[in-house]
């Protein structure tokens, strides 16, 4: 299910940035506006076993449209493109990202359905730019990098009230539960 989504899920179209974990395959794509097809979205896939009950520390890095970077667990993993797609340049919306949740559409239909992630989000992080191994590594091991500038929002899920996760990055990108 989804991980995260900034896709509005305007039928038909992609947009944004999602994440999502199934069973054997994690994937990231963005899309650039257009329509279903392939062409109007770019993929990277890992796929590895994904035991259920056991905790994951995932990251992926987007550098451009074929250069996608995964790390499970610190490590990084081997980037499969098959299926994915041919878009250029991310497409955004003003659609608020959501955490395990995306609204998407049926190809090809009017139909809509909701995705929604099963299991449990912890210390979601994300930057505007690259992290390095090292990087990677510090935030595995519940730590930051020391080069904050980039940081745009941390959710670590300790920080509720009222249903409203605060933003541990100090940007006000506080989220509803």
């Amino acid at each position: 299910g989804p991980i995260l989504a900034t896709d509005n899920g305007n039928p038909s179209y992609y947009n944004g940035y999602w994440m999502s974990l199934d069973s054997n395959v994690l994937d990231c794509s963005f899309g650039d506006g257009g329509w279903h097809g392939g062409g109007e979205r770019r993929s990277g896939r890992v796929y590895s076993e994904f035991i259920q009950n056991e905790w994951y520390h995932i990251t992926c890095v987007v550098n451009g449209a074929n250069d996608f970077m995964f790390y499970l667990d610190g490590v990084e993993q081997t980037t499969n493109y098959d299926d994915a797609g041919t878009g250029g340049a991310v497409n955004f919306t003003s659609d608020p990202m959501k955490l395990g949740h995306h609204n998407a559409d049926s190809p090809g239909t009017s139909a809509r359905y909701d995705q929604c992630f099963t299991g449990d989000l912890d210390n979601v992080t994300i930057w505007h730019r690259a992290l390095d191994a090292t990087e990677i590594l510090a935030l595995q091991d519940g730590g930051l990098p020391d080069d904050l500038t980039a940081l745009v929002a941390l959710w670590d899920f300790d920080n509720t009230t009222d249903g409203i996760i605060l933003d541990g990055s100090g940007l006000g990108h506080n989220g509803l539960l």
